[in-house]
């Protein structure tokens, strides 16, 4: 589903007195350019800030291992913190890529965290959660999970996530997320490979049918 607006929202943090990001990117579902580099100031927003020099728009300027120079919420608000982007029009994120703030320690990192996804700026819907780590590495989200439905020997599977294994003696090919594919037992492979696996089965043994939303 698209949407308008996307925002990250901390829980919590690693013990600083406020939350710190050096930079948050967001990706379409199969471009490698972020989304946000088209967008101006006036499209970043935040539940507060801890003064005009670390607002918003600090954390979507494709500066990498800040330290003290990201956006910062208000000093004292280190709980229930967040941070906004709006589109202007529904679009659909798969992908959103985070660096905390890499000053005092990273005490001021993003520790537990929603992402969350409005058309309105009033009704959120919460699209995943998570728990981010103590580092200043680029970490990535995924928001659009496949599901898929895989009919094998008869039996119906659907699940939502993937996981990172082999099928037999087919190896696993580390793709975008997006282009992975369950099947029967929920194993992972490419589409392309799901569908040699399908042309192979035996006559009478059921079938693999592939339904990505």
């Amino acid at each position: 589903m698209s949407f308008r607006y996307y925002r990250l929202f901390g829980i919590n943090t690693y013990g600083g007195s406020s939350f710190g990001i050096s930079e948050i990117e967001m990706y379409k579902s199969g471009e490698l350019i972020d989304a946000t580099d088209s967008l101006p100031v006036g499209a970043f927003s935040a539940s507060s800030q801890y003064s005009t020099t670390y607002r918003a728009a600090r954390a979507f300027n494709n500066i990498f291992n800040e330290n003290n120079t990201g956006w910062f919420s208000a000093n004292g608000l280190f709980t229930n913190q967040w941070i906004c982007v709006d589109f202007g029009v529904p679009v659909k994120i798969n992908k959103v890529v985070y660096q905390a703030d890499s000053g005092n320690l990273l005490t001021h990192a993003v520790k537990d965290y929603r992402i969350e996804a409005s058309n309105d700026n009033v009704k959120w819907e919460i699209i995943t959660s998570g728990r981010f780590k103590q580092d200043n590495s680029l970490q990535t989200v995924n928001l659009i999970k496949s599901k898929i439905l895989v009919i094998s020997q008869g039996n119906p599977y659907k699940h939502d996530n993937i996981n990172w294994v082999n099928i037999g003696s087919i190896p696993t090919t580390k793709v975008d997320r997006d282009n992975f594919y369950l099947t029967h037992g929920m194993d992972s492979i490419a589409e392309s490979q799901l569908k040699t696996l399908a042309s192979s089965l035996p006559s009478g043994t059921g079938k693999i049918s592939i339904a990505k939303v």
